[in-house]
């Protein structure tokens, strides 16, 4: 299905659609010659924007990505890798990251492996007890302590001491908060019936009272001209957070967390919850359960399979399994990445397989929830009168050992539940099982039973992954609607990474379904990465009862050209497919452009689609074209479509007001002084080379921030900086929680600095003296302290305009007026002292 919905129009064929049907294949033979083999092609630079992350070394790419320990962001790092993801990292950055993360053993185990080396092979730094490795399809690092050492050697997560909010700059005790974005269509359907689609307007915000230990209300609506009812409310959700035990009290408009067999419909009611791995909501992803999840916006989802973009798709809001989507098995490793219909971009990964991991010794994870079922109606939401129930906890009762009991109820359905983590020197085994009773008869039982097991063979990374799971045709979740259970399904993978940069691996999966059915398929990959060129081969054996067994071959190649281009090409026996794609990755800096161009042909239909993104200072903007030909298949016209999309925040906090890109969690509002009117201030990441915010003539700076409770550090540049001119700490350090504000004034009246030579009466210079310099009212907070050279100099710095003193030795000059007027360097002259 096509990222964008397609509107159908008869008797019209735009020209160039027919143009792309009949060359297609000379178009991508042409377009794959000038992207991979074109001289000067390769050598493709960015110019763009202000500084850049990236370098090319040695046909490696250096990149500046996103670390994680376990799935947890913990910072940014360094890396040199090729297009496979295979390269050296910053050992003595990730050292520093690691340290207060990992238990003793582990780190030793990691700086032994770096013996003090700035740029080292990740595959070098894996070991049984850790294991670290580059994901070059969502562009992150990822470490993960090796569960084969758990049960032997005690080897886990070490306590992480949290960060102490006092150290922080303070966020502000009250912050108000919206955005808005703005969709439209326009749909090409001949001379006479052009026309434009219907606009959609949608505004999420959020109110954020008592700072840090306060609370937080989020609310939602939409406009849409298309509907009957021009205003629909959506969701509703008064948030507190309680920072040291991680436990997160939700009311209102809710999603119940769940784990193992559960299910909820969504909820109105109260949900107190633990939340060790962040304290932040999903506010479009909601994992749920054993291989679903729930989109709750209409959205474009991005598969990748193995590491390689699979489809596109676009997907009404709704839950999902994972068996929904058009992966080659069950057992690939995939990611999705979800942008909603109002351009918030997230990203999960999953597997058939379960997530489940082991919790540290003592530790508890819990979730209760109690509420009545929500659904969505054409005015915004209705909501039933039956209570629903449900919960689950989760013990650590040995540091490789995980116990937990769930249990979930309504009037017509209940369930029980309980699960098992055992972490042994061979691998993690989890178990689940749930007993559910329902009306009618509608009663059952359901068995999981997962493995995971990463380790090495010489330098070889190896990842095998099994699950098994069976279930009685009557069970059922807390959901009102059929069931339809799969009885048994079985699956496993096992893949090898070789340093080399070739990947193999096979996996299978077996299906014995209730009403639909049943199914085997068994999939063979194969990877290889060289200079920089990927190339993936992907064959699928599949019987299905009562259809024809089917073999099917995916082939291939990508290349990433120049910093941020990816070149890829494609070939699939199913439909006889043809895809050619280029992509310019996304930046996080201002005036970013990014998009996507794709060339698609099969037995179906051909295609062209364009997408164009841009990252201003106080907005996001995106285009696109999308243009679909049948090829004549049941008398389906052409269709084609331009879509665009307009996004903005509003937030006020401290006193300030600003706008500035969308910022659904809470945001910086940074405001100059008046002293630097007449200078650029722009706000820098916390690499301190890219800009994310700019004051500029339509007032403050506003920096959406991304993840709650994630300490994060943003510069500040002047240009040009007055000389002399002192800007103070010249940064912000923030600990956020969920919908906080921060306010920076960058830049004050106290920002001269004094000039002048002291001397005693006699008129000799007042040499290596200590003195201060003070405000003739009294006003503490403008005393300064300096100190005189061997010349009698000094420099007094963050002086403001004022009247002052300057004492020494108890001797008091006469006064000094620094005026208004004044700014950077002021030089006061001789200054003679009774």
């Amino acid at each position: 299905m096509s990222a964008h919905h397609i509107y159908q129009t008869a008797g019209f064929r735009h020209p160039a659609v027919g143009a792309i049907s009949s060359r297609l294949p000379l178009v991508l033979g042409v377009a794959l010659a000038l992207c991979l083999g074109a001289p000067g092609f390769s050598q493709a630079e960015d110019t763009s924007g202000a500084e850049t992350t990236a370098a090319k070394v040695d046909n490696r790419i250096e990149l500046s990505v996103p670390l994680k320990l376990n799935k947890r962001y913990v910072g940014d790092i360094t890396v040199r890798v090729d297009v496979a993801g295979i390269g050296d990292i910053d050992a003595p950055r990730l050292l520093e990251l690691l340290e207060p993360l990992i238990s003793k053993g582990a780190f030793e185990d990691l700086q032994l492996s770096a013996r003090n080396r700035d740029m080292v092979s990740m595959t070098e730094l894996s070991s049984d007890i850790i294991m670290v490795e580059f994901d070059p399809g969502l562009l992150e690092v990822n470490a993960a302590l090796a569960v084969s050492s758990l049960g032997e050697n005690n080897i886990g997560l070490a306590p992480r001491p949290s960060p102490e909010p006092s150290q922080f700059d303070a966020p502000e005790n009250f912050t108000l908060g919206l955005g808005a974005t703005v969709s439209q269509g326009y749909v090409f359907a001949g001379e006479d019936d052009d026309r434009f689609t219907p606009i959609r307007a949608n505004f999420e915000g959020f109110a954020q009272l008592g700072g840090f230990k306060g609370a937080a209300l989020f609310y939602g609506f939409d406009l849409d001209e298309g509907r009957e009812t021009l205003f629909r409310r959506r969701e509703i959700q008064l948030v507190k957070d309680f920072y040291k035990p991680a436990i997160r009290a939700s009311m209102g408009d809710i999603n119940a967390p769940i784990t193992a067999f559960q299910g909820t419909p969504p909820l109105m009611g109260l949900s107190v919850a633990r939340e060790y791995r962040s304290i932040q909501p999903f506010r479009n992803i909601v994992s749920s359960g054993r291989g679903s999840l729930v989109l709750e916006r209409d959205s474009k989802v991005d598969v990748f399979v193995n590491g390689v973009l699979s489809e596109t798709l676009n997907l009404p809001a709704g839950r999902f399994f994972l068996t929904d989507f058009p992966v080659a098995t069950g057992s690939n490793d995939v990611q999705l990445v979800v942008e909603d219909d109002t351009g918030r971009v997230e990203t999960t990964a999953f597997s058939f397989f379960s997530q489940s991991g082991l919790l540290g010794e003592g530790l508890v994870d819990f979730a209760v929830t109690a509420g009545v079922p929500r659904s969505p109606s054409s005015g915004g939401i209705t909501y039933g009168s039956k209570p629903i129930a449900t919960g689950f906890v989760n013990y650590g009762l040995l540091s490789w050992l995980t116990t937990g009991l769930n249990a979930q109820a309504r009037d017509e359905r209940q369930q029980v539940g309980a699960s098992l983590g055992i972490g042994t020197p061979v691998g993690l085994i989890t178990a689940d099982a749930a007993q559910s009773f329902g009306q009618g008869g509608l009663s059952g039982s359901a068995i999981g039973l997962d493995y995971q097991h990463n380790f090495l063979v010489g330098t070889s990374r190896v990842l095998t992954n099994a699950s098994l799971i069976r279930k009685t045709r009557d069970f059922g979740t807390l959901g009102l609607g059929p069931v339809e259970n799969t009885k048994f399904a079985a699956q496993g993978l096992i893949r090898t990474q070789l340093e080399n940069g070739l990947s193999l691996g096979l996996s299978g999966s077996w299906r014995d379904e209730v009403v639909r059915p049943d199914e085997f398929r068994a999939n063979f990959n194969l990877g290889k990465a060289f200079n920089n060129f990927y190339f993936n081969l992907s064959s699928d054996y599949i019987v299905t009862d009562g259809e024809d067994d089917a073999f099917e071959v995916t082939l291939g190649l990508t290349r990433r050209v120049g910093e941020r281009y990816t070149a890829r090409t494609q070939y699939a026996t199913r439909n006889d497919t043809k895809l050619l794609e280029l992509v310019r990755t996304r930046r996080r800096q201002l005036n970013d452009v990014s998009g996507r161009l794709q060339l698609f042909q099969s037995d179906l239909d051909n295609r062209l689609l364009s997408e164009l993104n841009f990252r201003h200072n106080r907005f996001d903007g995106e285009l696109d074209f999308d243009i679909t030909d049948p090829r004549g298949r049941g008398g389906e016209p052409t269709s084609s479509e331009a879509k665009w999309r307009f996004s903005t925040f509003a937030g006020f906090t401290g006193g300030a007001f600003g706008f500035g890109r969308r910022s659904d969690e809470g945001f910086v509002i940074a405001t100059r002084h008046k002293s630097l009117k007449d200078s650029d201030v722009k706000v820098l990441d916390q690499s301190g080379r890219l800009a994310e915010a700019r004051v500029g003539f339509l007032g403050p700076a506003l920096v959406p921030i991304e993840r709650a409770y994630t300490p994060r550090e943003y510069r500040f540049e002047v240009d040009p900086l007055p000389d002399g001119y002192d800007i103070g700490a010249g940064q912000i350090s923030v600990l956020p929680g969920l919908g906080m504000g921060y306010s920076y004034r960058v830049g004050s009246d106290a920002s001269r600095t004094v000039l002048g030579t002291v001397k005693n009466a006699e008129g000799k210079p007042l040499k290596l003296a200590v003195g201060k310099i003070v405000d003739v009212s009294g006003d503490e907070s403008k005393t300064r302290q300096f100190f005189t050279n061997s010349a009698g100099r000094m420099v007094a710095e963050r002086i403001s305009a004022g009247i002052y003193y300057l004492i020494i030795n108890e001797q008091k000059s006469d006064p000094i007026e620094i005026g208004e007027d004044t700014e950077g360097l002021v030089n006061v002259g001789e200054i003679i002292l009774p």
